[in-house]
């Protein structure tokens, strides 16, 4: 798909309501260019979306889209086309990579919470079957697997990533399937959470123990993964986790309440993530104990996002685009530009501050 010109002199209001619908329009367009394909990522200098036919890691947002712009719309057509992604999806089902998690999670959750779809329950409960195998008993952790970039060293990586959709995709499974889950939060929890409250995005581990890899808070949107996942902790165990995960998104709040944190804290040139602070935006939603605090929070860093140059409307055709995801461009160098999981979180954001869904429920 092709970009076309923008007419950016002003933005309308920023409503959460109008801000969903407008970016319903640009995918409602980018879903007909692209037909089958999944998009995966779109760099800002490049009018050309990156297609797969699979969905990578990414196509189960892609699914979680349709289901959350189907919920706004009511639009049979909307289900329709999130149903059909998902069902693609389920060639996936038996790949080595814990990254399943985020494809099933993301593209089943909002299917079963917002319109109680059987057949995403049941490919819910499939995934958490098939995941389940891989956990590495001896050792008490999933691991990233060896599909999907995570290579040989995958069966011996704990990585961050996937942390909250893998524990909440493992509550469709059994009793030792949702054990396995809470064992696991305890494996991130001891080797990949820092006392300074920045996550490691890897950590290598064998019998001799757990080896954490690179530096942590090294990754922005890594130590949002982290963050999201202590939430998504709270809220299925919540005396455990609560309190951990209010303190380290607190550590968050100092550091970078008030901007972008930057993609790489060594990067050259510095590359700001927007999306690593719409990720956080989501963990401090769920954290809300009904008093605000943490709402309040939330809405006060989608905000921030919706006022910045990341996000822009075509006053013409009243179409909204987010530009505020970092990531590897095909050049091999971190650049920023548009994503299917950054506009899933962002539609999800939006749907939690217009109070149209409930922040557990994806």
């Amino acid at each position: 798909m092709t970009t076309s010109a923008q007419a950016t002199v002003a933005k309308p209001a920023t409503a959460p309501r109008s801000c969903a619908r407008a970016i319903g329009r640009y995918l409602s367009r980018l879903a007909e260019d692209c037909g089958d394909a999944v998009p995966l990522f779109r760099e800002q200098h490049n009018p050309q979306w990156q297609l797969s036919a699979g969905g990578s890691w990414m196509g189960g947002f892609w699914s979680g889209c349709w289901w959350l712009q189907a919920h706004l719309s009511g639009r049979a057509a909307d289900r329709a086309r999130a149903l059909s992604i998902c069902r693609q999806l389920a060639a996936k089902l038996h790949q080595d990579t814990q990254f399943r998690s985020m494809i099933f999670w993301y593209a089943t959750a909002p299917g079963i919470a917002l319109f109680n779809h059987p057949s995403c329950r049941e490919l819910a409960a499939a995934a958490a079957r098939a995941l389940a195998q891989s956990f590495n008993e001896r050792l008490s952790f999933y691991p990233l697997g060896s599909a999907l970039g995570g290579g040989p060293n995958g069966p011996r990586t704990l990585n961050v990533d996937a942390f909250a959709a893998l524990l909440r995709l493992l509550q469709y499974g059994d009793e030792n399937t949702r054990d396995s889950a809470r064992r696991h939060a305890r494996s991130v929890t001891q080797h990949l959470l820092a006392d300074d409250g920045n996550f490691y995005t890897n950590a290598s581990i064998d019998t001799a123990g757990a080896r954490p890899l690179g530096r942590a808070g090294q990754w922005a949107r890594g130590n949002s993964w982290g963050l999201l996942g202590l939430a998504s902790a709270a809220r299925l165990w919540d005396s455990q986790y609560r309190d951990l995960a209010e303190r380290h998104c607190d550590l968050w709040w100092q550091r970078h309440g008030q901007d972008f944190p930057p993609s790489q804290q060594d990067g050259d040139p510095v590359i700001p993530d927007p999306s690593a602070t719409l990720i956080t935006a989501i963990a401090m939603y769920k954290l809300d104990g009904g008093d605000n605090h943490w709402r309040d929070r939330a809405t006060r860093l989608l905000q921030q996002l919706l006022d910045s140059p990341f996000f822009s409307w075509n006053t013409s055709s009243g179409e909204a685009r987010f530009f505020g995801c970092s990531f590897r461009g095909t050049a091999g160098g971190e650049t920023l530009g548009e994503t299917a999981w950054g506009y899933f979180f962002l539609l999800q954001a939006l749907l939690i501050a217009a109070g149209a869904i409930d922040p557990d429920t994806i």
